[in-house]
């Protein structure tokens, strides 16, 4: 991680900076889905990191609510120029559709895929820093 890449991006840490980490998954997610997630958005804000993700639905949902319980920041990146889950403290409406997937996973530190093991989100994270895989 490049420490002075953050410095203008967040500056309510000791060093001006944090971490900014992914959580993706499917928006129509299973119940364990969404808990996993919601335990992931927690942990994600308790230490200090943001919070980015896709903005919708299902396991981006849970982890966003899991992060703002948690005192976090959330980012969300839309497909579109929907106004996103409510649990959202930044929204970047792009109108690209999914090709936003990108934007989402190379935006950041690290990568935390939550739920079913897809090939879209196994190509999304074969993009990313750092990755986890979670089966929810």
């Amino acid at each position: 991680m490049d420490p002075g890449r953050h410095k203008v991006a967040y500056a309510g840490t000791a060093h001006g900076f944090c971490m900014q980490i992914t959580v993706i998954g499917h928006a129509q997610a299973t119940p364990d889905e969404c808990e996993a997630a919601y335990t992931t958005g927690r942990l994600i804000a308790g230490n200090g990191a943001v919070l980015v993700c896709g903005g919708l639905g299902g396991v981006m949902e849970a982890a966003c609510r899991g992060a703002k319980e948690a005192g976090g920041t959330t980012v969300s990146i839309l497909p579109g120029t929907e106004g996103g889950n409510p649990y959202l403290d930044i929204t970047i409406r792009t109108g690209l559709g999914h090709a936003r997937n990108v934007l989402v996973v190379l935006s950041t530190d690290a990568v935390i895929a939550v739920g079913g093991n897809t090939g879209h989100s196994r190509r999304l994270l074969s993009l990313s820093r750092p990755a986890v895989r979670s089966t929810g």
